[in-house]
């Protein structure tokens, strides 16, 4: 089959959206399909551009202003269009991402004309607190006309999670739950680690999902001794921000054990990763937006052999196992993160190198790529 990925996503650019692209491209070429990408990622407008053996197409206009974003996004439905018509071969199947409400109206329109397939990759569900503007966030509407209507019986469904996954069962659609993915061979699972500090790792941006702040509160509460053993490197978050979300008393108190590396690639990350005793991370697993979600960095940690600090949110339970693969916080408050720190911290070093391997095991069984050949195949097959 000839298949066509159609995001708003910045593939090839290493965003979550555009690895998982990646990890579905690599699925549906394991199963002998032919894929081409049209994207919003960095490239020669129109013209073909190759990632690791993936062909993709930039539908980006640069944009450095507010006017000129919102124009961009209007007009963008024109431009995938004109991509369309330009296209010399018979598109067997459609998967849709992220895209503008009138282009995916324009896409339905196209593959009822042309006979295609059409697939949407289900992976988020926000939740109204999520936004200042909380239900009137055109974010927050534009996601709940996806989900709720948009999306509907001219599609299937490959769904991130559980609860994604029974929304559209009960809704009437063909449905397979695939998580977050990776051709875990191309990851590096090499380990130089020094124990004489623990050292964790944050990689994301706080505020809408992750609960930075009340890991930062969680350190706090270590006595002094527990925290000069710490070394916190927060990636994608600058000085300055973290200023502010920690006021000037608590950020001194916590500065000598933090190194801020504000925002970086994704390689950067993976990097880091190699030296990196545990990843941590905390959600409000009560919200909306994590139970439908899946978080890309605790997996992108479990394939590097990283085991992870996290509470339990989205279908995690299903994977990850206290003293094993991760340490498992009770809840998402900074007493309950101190307690886990706690418990990492009276771990000797060959435990933690335990949890390296174990870490990396749990993510080849259950979130390779070639684990989900058979859910894929069935969301292509014809009927």
């Amino acid at each position: 089959m000839q298949i066509l990925i159609i995001s708003y996503n910045n593939f090839p650019g290493g965003d979550a959206g555009a690895v998982r692209e990646y990890s579905l491209s690599k699925l549906f070429e394991s199963l002998g399909h032919k894929v081409t990408i049209f994207t919003m990622g960095k490239g020669d407008s129109g013209i073909k551009n190759q990632y690791k053996g993936i062909e993709y197409y930039s539908l980006r206009v640069a944009a450095h202003s507010l006017i000129g974003k919102i124009k961009n996004y209007i007009d963008y439905s024109n431009r995938l269009s004109k991509e369309l018509s330009s296209v010399d071969h018979k598109i067997d199947a459609i998967l849709v991402v992220n895209i503008p409400v009138n282009a995916l109206q324009m896409v339905k329109h196209y593959a009822k004309m042309n006979n295609c397939l059409l697939i949407h990759d289900s992976v988020e569900w926000y939740s109204p607190d999520q936004f200042k503007l909380r239900y009137f966030s055109p974010s927050f509407i534009i996601k709940e006309l996806y989900n709720r209507v948009l999306i509907n019986n001219q599609f299937r469904v490959i769904a991130i999670s559980r609860y994604l996954q029974e929304h559209f069962l009960k809704r009437g659609l063909l449905v397979e739950r695939i998580p977050i993915v990776f051709p875990t061979n191309e990851i590096s699972y090499e380990k130089i680690c020094c124990f004489d500090k623990l050292k964790l790792l944050y990689a994301g941006s706080p505020g809408k999902k992750d609960y930075l702040l009340e890991m930062l509160k969680g350190l706090s509460l270590l006595s002094v001794s527990n925290l000069n053993r710490i070394e916190f490197q927060i990636f994608g978050v600058s000085v300055n921000a973290i200023e502010k979300l920690l006021g000037m008393e608590l950020f001194l108190r916590l500065k000598d054990c933090l190194v801020i590396y504000g925002k970086v690639s994704r390689l950067t990350v993976l990097e880091n990763l190699k030296h990196t005793h545990f990843t941590v991370m905390l959600r409000n697993s009560s919200m909306r937006y994590a139970k439908a979600g899946f978080p890309t960095k605790v997996i992108e940690s479990l394939v590097s052999a990283t085991p992870v600090i996290t509470n339990i949110s989205s279908d995690l339970a299903d994977f990850l196992i206290d003293g094993k693969n991760s340490i498992i916080v009770d809840g998402c408050s900074a007493e309950d993160f101190k307690l886990s720190v706690e418990k990492a911290l009276k771990l000797e070093s060959d435990e933690i190198e335990k949890m390296f391997v174990e870490s990396r095991r749990t993510a080849v069984d259950s979130f390779d790529i070639e684990s989900y050949t058979s859910q894929m195949a069935n969301i292509l097959r014809i009927l």
